[in-house]
């Protein structure tokens, strides 16, 4: 019953899919000379996003804020779509978990960051950003309550709850999180029908997320990443981990394009199911990564040669790992 009260979301979705930035765009990089803003917008201009990237340059705002209002935008308009057409709780519970990962992810960068916490956080209120910034005790955060942290970081915080902030082992901490996170997702989505690929997928997924968090921990104590490379089971990570011995500084847009790429290349010739919820919601990601990972650039002066070789390594990484 869920799924005919979904299938017109979906089949919706599916059509947005084709006005969404993919991964063909990279390829476009490496051969087109951009040297400001308006050679970014001629770029993109057939894609639906296009005039919102535009607005986002027009008020100026920040390379660091632009990616969490690219998410933000197309999130709250599934969101509008979602309710619009009535799509079933199974449909909206599927964004929530994925509206908690974004939580989550902001929460482990506020947290390492303590004491010297940034602005550059979007999707946590701002009570708690100044508890941390302000007391720095586990036990004040915990005050706050799992509306705010989530039930998975809530209860994570618990056992260290004696702590502060900067006491907490962050990737045991981090890993402990997105184990659970992962766990109860992956065990919701099993229950979706029709799906093909979803369960696998969200499994790779999540290797990925899990494994990336011990090479990124390497890669700050400036281990050489190419000795860890026998310690992981996952061939992505394998692959990706022998670029990045090469090219460290790939390691965030790499790992963070990667994630989304899998499900785009693995979903896209499957038929009409929950498999396409979860590539649409791939390719926005993908989308908002590579656009703010185009205006950082910018913004930088890092312009024509320099943005055509740096898509031109990325391409290679992406492409090696998921050969």
């Amino acid at each position: 019953m869920s799924f005919h009260k979904d299938l017109r979301i979906l089949e919706e979705l599916r059509v947005i899919s084709y006005k969404v930035v993919g991964p063909e765009v990279i390829e476009e990089l490496t051969k087109t000379r951009l040297g400001n803003f308006d050679d970014f917008l001629s770029l993109i201009h057939k894609y639906e996003v296009a005039d919102y990237v535009k607005t986002l340059i027009n008020a100026s705002v920040s390379c660091e804020e632009l990616y969490y209002r690219l998410v933000s935008n197309w999130l709250d308009n599934l969101r509008n779509l979602s309710r619009l057409m009535g799509a079933s709780k199974h449909f909206i519970r599927f964004i929530n978990y994925i509206h908690d990962g974004l939580v989550i992810r902001d929460l482990i960068k506020l947290f390492s960051e303590y004491p010297n916490i940034s602005n550059t956080h979007y999707f946590i209120d701002n009570e708690l950003i100044n508890t941390v910034r302000s007391d720095g005790r586990v036990s004040s955060v915990l005050e706050l309550g799992r509306s705010k942290l989530t039930k998975y970081v809530y209860d994570a915080l618990l056992r260290s709850k004696d702590l502060l902030i900067n006491e907490i082992n962050l990737v045991d901490f981090e890993t402990d999180v997105l184990s659970r996170y992962w766990r109860e997702f992956i065990t919701y989505a099993s229950k979706l029908r029709p799906q093909v690929g979803l369960v696998k997928t969200l499994r790779v997924m999540r290797n990925i997320d899990l494994e990336l968090i011990n090479i990124r921990s390497c890669l700050i104590k400036g281990c050489d990443l190419r000795r860890l490379t026998s310690k992981y089971e996952h061939v992505l990570a394998k692959v990706l981990l022998k670029d990045l011995g090469r090219d460290p500084w790939l390691f965030d847009a790499s790992t963070s394009l990667l994630r989304n790429l899998y499900p785009i290349n693995v979903l896209a010739v499957t038929p009409l199911s929950y498999d396409t919820l979860l590539l649409y919601i791939s390719k926005r990601f993908f989308e908002s990564l590579v656009i703010s990972n185009v205006m950082y650039l910018i913004s930088n002066n890092l312009v024509d040669t320099y943005i055509r070789r740096y898509f031109g390594e990325l391409r290679n990484v992406l492409k090696n790992a998921l050969n």
